[in-house]
């Protein structure tokens, strides 16, 4: 029983026992839900974590794309130059045998004219 006096009156209340149950079951409640509110903020946690780890793991995966990517440019680029160059070696091998042909016309050309000569 609790008494209660405002303005010269006096209340009193009168609480049986499952009154008293009751208010200690929503008791036990809000505990039960600060514990949960708890849970859920550390599973929150659990996802930054998770989130952290899965986005250090993306950005480890589009590093090793990159890498890869450069690597097949690089090989790209080095075939592309090695074509070049064989090509170009190829075009200067021409090239001097054509002045090498045509030298020796030359001469051939100069030996029978000084043949018609003499």
């Amino acid at each position: 029983m609790m008494t209660d006096t405002t303005d010269d009156s006096t209340i009193e209340y009168e609480y049986d026992k499952p009154m008293l149950a009751a208010l200690h079951q929503q008791n036990i409640s809000n505990v039960n839900a600060a514990a949960k509110k708890s849970e859920v903020e550390s599973s929150h946690d659990n996802l930054k974590v998770k989130t952290l780890r899965q986005s250090k793991r993306v950005q480890q995966q589009r590093a090793q794309e990159t890498e890869e990517k450069r690597k097949q440019r690089l090989q790209t680029e080095a075939a592309r130059h090695r074509f070049q160059c064989l090509q170009q070696s190829e075009e200067e091998t021409q090239e001097q045998r054509r002045k090498l042909a045509s030298q020796a016309q030359n001469r051939r050309e100069q030996e029978t004219d000084e043949e018609r000569l003499k």
